[in-house]
């Protein structure tokens, strides 16, 4: 990334309603997005190589946001992962952190609180 150019954020979700939300939500702030209906597409397109950050769903036909995350993180990209579950319990806590995500948000979560999670996985 340049530093004058906006953030890649990948969105990962196969709900179609959440990832045009999202992605609306996230280019209203200035960022660029691209939108992926599974973590397989996300891989078959490029991975995490093209993006500044990721953001996916945890619960999604095939592979998981959690094993997302850890194919993300053996790869040896540094690139941060977000994790959104309608389901925040203690097991996908563990395993968010297992895999070394930098957050773990609980759906519905504001836009301020993404942008926020954003923010801070990107270090700025």
């Amino acid at each position: 990334m340049e530093q004058d150019e906006p953030p890649l954020i990948a969105i990962v979700d196969d709900d179609a309603c959440v990832r045009e939300g999202v992605d609306c939500l996230l280019r209203s702030y200035g960022y660029k997005t691209r939108c992926y209906c599974s973590a397989e597409e996300f891989f078959e397109r490029g991975g995490a190589e093209a993006h500044d950050c990721v953001v996916s769903d945890v619960q999604m036909p095939g592979l998981s946001g959690v094993q997302l995350a850890g194919a993300v993180a053996r790869s040896g990209q540094a690139v941060p992962v977000i994790l959104m579950t309608a389901f925040p319990d203690e097991r996908v806590r563990a395993q968010a952190a297992a895999c070394g995500c930098k957050g773990l948000l609980a759906k519905p979560c504001s836009g301020q609180r993404l942008v926020a999670a954003i923010e801070a996985a990107l270090g700025r």
